[in-house]
């Protein structure tokens, strides 16, 4: 029989069968002793039977039981079934062979009886009453069946002969049977009712007591699984504890994923620091170069060529300048306090004044660079506004650096349904498809020549395509602190495509 599943039930279950055993056992074990007892009781009140019929019929027992006349008790047999119908009588001698009996067809099942068990029952009539030499009830054989012992009353005819009465003789039996098995019917009745009972009882206890916490914990693990955005676990058959095992199977999987995770980000946070420390090492080794220049070979240069010098120097420092500025400005972004102070504004106009700060940069690289004549000129945005300003700043220097002379970028806005999603594209040296979807990873670094850089300082051409992934991981950073998102489209040698969404609200008339 397969049990239920949930784990309450199988223990109810497994309850109401231990109690159901316990109360049937608990019934055999009262009825086999209120049986003693009143065995007890019947053989006290009929030990003296015996005594009272050889009182009776002392001569004629005795006579018989001399002549060994299996017709003894033929005609006393009448008298016995008087004194009560369920009485047997058998004449046997000292040695337990039997020689007369009380009776019907075939006779008794066997020819000898053994008296021991009942010879002391003969010093029962000789103590007084309530001071018995033994302990009732005491059982002889019944020569009846071949095996079997019964209720016995016993008394001596003369010096080699005994009156052996069995008490319980088999219309007895029967009528005792009859009421055994409906007291064994209401008992099991009564016992399997109780046992119902307590199984509900215990079901309940064991449901709040037991199962309700293991319940709790799967819940608490399924939850867990379903904010940390793990696919939720498909229910499977069994009880909670199988449940439990599955949810914990799966959450080790998900911490095995993660620690691989955390090993993945601790090496990009180790490569970051090497091209961190590369990208400041760089600079100051130069302006120290220019410094020692100036330095060492001051008087014998012109003041033009230490112009130059000295201009150079500090064009890295303000390249140094700006690293160390993004870093910070990364690290503020991603701290708990980061926050933006949100206004409405129309985003063309934003657009307008980044392309002018950025156009005299592009005509001296020979860049076309403009907003789209397709551009929704009164898309209005709520958010903060040098903080998008940023975000603009960086992807269209972005785009600069990686168009070649002769090309074009462009700046896109458009409305869709509540968001405004700014566009800007260029016809540069575009990105590998194995490194877009990691270009806006803080950590991220790629050695792939023409792949786009999202390095907002000015980067010398031998050292072009090698990255921090600062400024879109800046721009990325400031977007999803909107509640925005950005995205890239680009393909190799056709240029890129930065799009970003932003929440819109329209202002009042």
């Amino acid at each position: 029989m397969r049990m239920p599943g949930r784990l309450d039930r199988r223990l109810a279950v497994a309850v109401l069968l231990g109690f159901a055993a316990s109360g049937i056992a608990l019934v055999a074990w009262q009825s086999q002793v209120s049986r003693v007892e009143s065995d007890a009781q019947w053989q006290a009140q009929s030990l003296d039977l015996a005594r009272y019929v050889v009182q009776r019929h002392a001569q004629r027992l005795a006579d018989g039981a001399a002549a060994r006349r299996p017709d003894t008790l033929a005609d006393i047999g009448m008298y016995i079934t008087l004194i009560h119908p369920s009485l047997e009588a058998y004449l046997v001698t000292a040695e337990g062979v039997i020689v007369s009996h009380t009776l019907p067809g075939p006779g008794p099942a066997r020819a000898r009886i053994d008296l021991a068990p009942v010879r002391a029952l003969l010093a029962e009539h000789d103590v007084a009453a309530g001071a018995r030499a033994v302990q009732l009830p005491v059982y002889g054989e019944d020569p009846r069946v071949a095996q079997g012992r019964n209720l016995v009353s016993v008394a001596p005819v003369g010096s080699d002969a005994w009156l052996y009465l069995i008490l319980r003789g088999k219309q007895a039996a029967q009528v005792a049977a009859q009421g055994e098995g409906r007291v064994w019917q209401a008992a099991g009745v009564a016992v399997l009712t109780l046992a119902l009972l307590l199984g509900v009882a215990t079901t309940v206890a064991i449901q709040r007591q037991v199962t309700r916490r293991l319940r709790q914990l799967a819940a608490e693990l399924a939850r867990f699984r379903a904010t940390d955005g793990a696919v939720p676990a498909q229910p499977m058959a069994g009880d909670e504890i199988d449940q439990l095992r599955a949810d914990a199977q799966a959450l080790q999987r998900r911490v095995e994923q993660q620690f691989r995770q955390l090993e993945d980000s601790d090496r990009q946070r180790r490569e970051l620091i090497s091209n961190i420390s590369h990208d400041l090492h760089t600079p100051l080794a130069n302006v120290r170069g220019w410094l020692d220049t100036l330095l060492i070979s001051g008087e014998r240069l012109s003041p033009q060529e230490r112009e130059r010098h000295l201009r150079t120097a500090a064009r890295h420092c303000a390249g140094l300048g700006r690293r160390v500025a993004e870093l910070f400005e990364l690290a503020s972004l991603d701290s708990a306090r980061a926050v933006a102070h949100p206004e409405t504004f129309c985003m063309a106009d934003l657009l307008s004044d980044v392309v002018q700060a950025h156009q005299l940069g592009a005509k001296q690289a020979g860049i076309a660079l403009g907003m789209s004549p397709q551009s929704d000129l009164g898309a209005v945005v709520v958010a903060d506004v040098a903080l998008i300003e940023r975000v603009l700043n960086n992807l269209v220097d972005n785009a600069l650096r990686h168009t070649a002379r002769g090309g074009r970028v462009e700046l896109t806005v458009c409305s869709q349904g509540e968001t405004v999603v700014v566009r800007v594209a260029d016809n540069g040296c575009g990105i590998a498809q194995a490194d877009l979807p990691h270009v806006f990873e803080r950590y991220w670094t790629t050695r792939h020549i023409g792949a786009a850089s999202s390095d907002t300082a000015a980067t010398p051409s031998h050292h072009r395509g090698v990255s921090a992934g600062l400024g879109l991981a800046i721009a990325r950073r400031i977007v999803e602190l909107h509640g925005g998102r950005i995205s890239v489209v680009s393909s190799e040698q056709a240029g890129s495509e930065f799009s970003f969404w932003l929440p819109m609200r329209v202002q009042p008339v």
